[in-house]
């Protein structure tokens, strides 16, 4: 009995200890089980977040292509990890940035991240969405929760962190308006359909993103075609593409340019679709066995400058000048314009190159430098090219070039009328001199008119003469530059205007912006996420 009783004790003794212990477990064993689904819950609304960015683009009805659209970025996200009402959900807050954040602090990310628009994606769920800048990069911090524990209200909830980098391109899309030189009336196409006349409209229905965009944006190439933008396949001229098109005879009467299909760059025959812009402001057609300029073909309208055109046709005119003259916009293109052709291309204004403004020579030039429509030779030479758009330097590691020359602290020069014995060179305006030319319009110290001088070799101008080309910079915004002694970069300056919407050529602070790359190459960057870490759990 004793034995018995001692026993039954024994074992109270140890059913309470065992109690205990169990016991004591329950609430880690709760955490541990919560912290699972919570670490899932916030890793399932990382990938929703992603589908999300992944998903917002917007459809380019010029080119057929999708791209991404700022406005249809979300800021927030909720929702339940398996799409059940049992408590386990999460929520992502999405920060976004043009720098790389990694590594950044607190401080840092606040000032920097891109403000959202609010409203409401129905799909979503209601949340803050939309930017209206370009985001690099998208910092996601998603936050998971689960149905909490006896006791426990807070512990096990964990979040996560990871870095999403947009794929991103830095190419020009072609596709822009071309006007009379008046900018009264626009080009558009009676219909997309071969043997259909091009019409003029008022400006005032002109629009790059109207309803008749798919009508009036062109694109000029680099084989010298000007294409109905829309027709392009993926942003490339083909065969089912339009083009403007001249006579079927060379130095044939006075008729209409219609729209054809786009030749092969290739083919004999794509001689009456291909278009040189000229110093007469406007393009003109080739021969026929494609040796040069017709001299009798130039697209034109058909009345002269200051005569409307709107309800006309553009015309082929069959003269030694065109009738009236054209105006086409920075987005149309620059053909085949480049550096192997001895020309600079802006990057902002990429339909626009440097140019001598009016052709005189350049020493007594009375006018600032402009970005003016680039000039063509469609033989495929610069022989066509006038002398006042060969502006001549060498770019780093160009193994053509002059190796004495150090391409960082060059000179950029042309030849007036192509005369080795008439070099001018680029001169930036010193900031402790008055600038000799031009006094209209006014300058400031900080921007100002480089002129062309005759190249020096001692004196003052001799550092006024060099310029250093950044091609490729410590990053991007440092790189395609010209920059002259005193630290000054070469612009297209749109807030000073020649004429329409070609720029005045100026010096200014170095900001790395668009209008001061010249002959740049598109950039891209794939899209990739990670860096993810735990930022807080249970």
């Amino acid at each position: 009995m004793l034995t018995a009783i001692l026993f039954i004790i024994i074992m109270a003794g140890v059913s309470t200890i065992i109690l205990g212990v169990v016991s004591a477990q329950t609430i880690p064993s709760y955490l541990d089980q919560k912290g699972t689904k919570t670490v899932y819950s916030a890793q399932a609304g990382i990938q929703a977040a992603l589908s999300i960015i992944r998903s917002g683009s917007t459809l380019d009805t010029t080119s057929g292509n999708y791209y991404g659209d700022p406005t249809k970025m979300p800021c927030t996200v909720t929702g339940t990890s398996n799409g059940l009402s049992d408590g386990n959900s999460y929520s992502v807050s999405i920060a976004y940035f043009t720098l790389d954040p990694t590594g950044q602090s607190a401080s840092w990310i606040t000032t920097n991240q891109l403000a959202c628009k609010t409203g409401t994606l129905a799909q979503y769920g209601t949340s803050a969405y939309g930017l209206s800048t370009t985001p690099k990069y998208a910092l996601i911090t998603s936050a998971g929760t689960a149905t909490q524990i006896p006791v426990v209200t807070t512990q096990a909830n964990r979040s996560i962190t990871a870095l999403y980098t947009f794929q991103v391109s830095t190419a020009n899309i072609l596709g822009g308006l071309i006007y009379n030189n008046g900018q009264t009336a626009c080009l558009q196409a009676v219909k997309a359909a071969s043997g259909q006349a091009i019409a003029f409209v008022a400006a005032s229905s002109c629009s790059s993103t109207g309803t008749n965009a798919a009508l009036q944006l062109w694109s000029y190439t680099t084989n010298w075609q000007i294409a109905l933008t829309s027709t392009e396949v993926g942003g490339v001229v083909t065969t089912a593409s339009l083009c403007i098109t001249g006579p079927t005879v060379s130095g044939g009467a006075t008729q209409n340019a219609l729209l054809k299909s786009c030749q092969k760059s290739t083919a004999s025959a794509r001689w009456n679709q291909l278009w040189s812009w000229t110093g007469s402001y406007t393009w003109e057609g080739e021969l026929s066995d494609i040796s040069g300029p017709n001299g009798n073909a130039w697209l034109s309208p058909p009345y002269a400058d200051g005569t409307s055109p709107i309800g006309k046709d553009l015309e082929v005119v069959n003269a030694t000048s065109p009738i009236g003259t054209m105006a086409p916009s920075a987005q149309v293109g620059a053909g085949a314009a480049s550096y192997d052709k001895d020309q600079i291309v802006n990057y902002a204004e990429f339909g626009r190159c440097t140019d001598v403004t009016n052709q005189p020579q350049p020493d007594t030039d009375a006018y600032p430098m402009i970005d003016y429509p680039c000039k063509q030779d469609p033989t495929g030479g610069t022989t066509n090219i006038t002398w006042n758009q060969l502006w001549y330097y060498c770019e780093v590691g160009d193994a053509g070039c002059d190796t004495t020359v150090d391409p960082t602290n060059q000179q950029i020069y042309v030849l007036y009328n192509n005369s080795a014995s008439s070099k001018y060179c680029l001169t930036t305006p010193s900031t402790t001199a008055s600038n000799p030319r031009p006094t209209t319009p006014a300058t400031t110290a900080a921007n100002q008119f480089p002129y062309f001088a005759a190249c020096a070799t001692s004196g003052a101008l001799v550092a006024q003469q060099n310029w250093d080309r950044v091609y490729v910079g410590d990053d991007y915004l440092d790189s395609y530059l010209f920059v002259d002694t005193y630290g000054r970069c070469l612009e297209a300056n749109s807030s000073d205007i020649f004429s329409g919407d070609i720029s005045y050529i100026t010096v200014n602070s170095c900001t790395g912006a668009s209008y001061q790359k010249w002959n740049a190459p598109p950039t891209y960057t794939d899209s990739t996420v990670g860096g993810y870490r735990e930022i807080s759990g249970g």
